[in-house]
């Protein structure tokens, strides 16, 4: 979308633009409908993504690198 337009979870507004960032969160702040949608699509995104038994089985991947990374440098 172009700078400034609505996102189905938020806004983009520009870089190191303080002022479109202000007026973004000042319409937020006034339009509730607004907010209440970006945050259910945005949890949506979340839930969709990301579970316990994923983000355990990223972990268990992770500690099974380090474990094999310290016996590689053991020997």
């Amino acid at each position: 979308g172009s700078t400034g337009s609505p996102q189905a979870g938020g806004f983009v507004v520009p870089c190191r633009n303080p002022k479109a960032l202000a007026g973004k969160l000042t319409s937020l702040l006034q339009d509730k409908g607004t907010r209440q949608s970006f945050g259910t699509h945005n949890r949506r995104v979340i839930e969709e993504r990301n579970s316990y038994s994923r983000e355990m089985e990223k972990m268990n991947r992770l500690y099974e690198e380090i474990a094999k990374e310290r016996q590689a440098t053991a020997r």
